[in-house]
């Protein structure tokens, strides 16, 4: 079980900002500023809707998500969800993560993960099947183009990594060739 116990552990030792045995206290202040940051753009919107827009009735609810999704996307990918495009990408993503775990608690799409090989040749959960692949391509799909844009970005190997796929991606080069640590598995966490 080494696979399991490295991944689990580089996971915990990340996200406590314990990597390599430190305690990274600029890492822990800047969480803190990200999470004060987006409070302070969740106050900018409600400002704006209150006092610049005139609403008096206002659904806080999509406002919270998006600061919530946008504080944990700064840790895992480094970017938060502003501007009416990310915002849009958001509800996407959400949307389709939403439909998926309704979807997958559903009796069809239990009977289609258990007999995968036959479920798209059942007319009975044949839908269900290609529902919950659908939904599972597009989530994966989402998280592979955040790897790829941190491939892609020339960052300098000696600064400290920015977010946990950073971080993953270091210590997968690190690790080199016969790492655990891989590209696939890191979609997945």
């Amino acid at each position: 079980m080494k696979y399991e116990n490295d991944q689990n552990l580089f996971v915990f030792l990340r996200l406590t900002n314990k990597f390599a045995n430190k305690i990274h206290k600029v890492k822990i202040k800047s969480i803190y500023l990200q999470i004060h940051l987006e409070l302070g753009y969740f106050i900018d919107d409600l400002h704006t809707s209150i006092i610049e827009n005139g609403e008096t009735a206002i659904n806080l609810i999509p406002n919270i998500e998006i600061t919530v999704a946008s504080i944990i996307n700064q840790l895992l990918f480094g970017f938060a969800y502003h501007g009416n495009e990310k915002v849009q990408e958001f509800i996407k993503i959400k949307e389709t993560i939403n439909i998926h775990m309704r979807l997958a608690g559903s009796p069809g799409a239990l009977l289609a993960m258990h007999y995968p090989k036959i479920a798209p040749y059942l007319p009975i959960i044949k839908g269900k099947y290609h529902e919950l692949i659908d939904g599972y391509h597009t989530i994966i799909d989402y998280c592979q183009k955040q790897i790829n844009a941190h491939k892609n970005d020339a960052k300098s190997k000696d600064a400290e990594p920015n977010d946990y796929v950073d971080a993953y991606l270091r210590e997968a080069e690190r690790q080199g060739k016969d790492s655990t640590f891989t590209e696939k598995q890191v979609s997945f966490t």
